[in-house]
């Protein structure tokens, strides 16, 4: 999962020309949130009842990529 955040990470600064990427998780994904921060997302709040699922609101990490704060890997072949 992580080579995927990394290519959206590539093709979002590299091909888009993006500076801001936004990602977010559940609260209790300790697994989605390691991946992020791997790729150099840092964690900027709790978006709290952002979401109507299953007749109930939920709240969301929110974390965060600007360009230039995460490495880009080169494209594999």
């Amino acid at each position: 999962m992580t080579e995927a955040v990394e290519a959206v990470n590539r093709c979002g600064f590299t091909d888009f020309f993006l500076n801001r990427i936004e990602a977010w998780t559940l609260p209790g994904s300790v697994a989605s949130d390691r991946i992020l921060e791997k790729a150099r997302f840092c964690y900027e709040g709790t978006l709290r009842q952002k979401a109507w699922l299953k007749n109930v609101f939920h709240h969301f990490r929110m974390f965060g990529c600007l360009a230039g704060e995460a490495p880009i890997p080169p494209r594999k072949a």
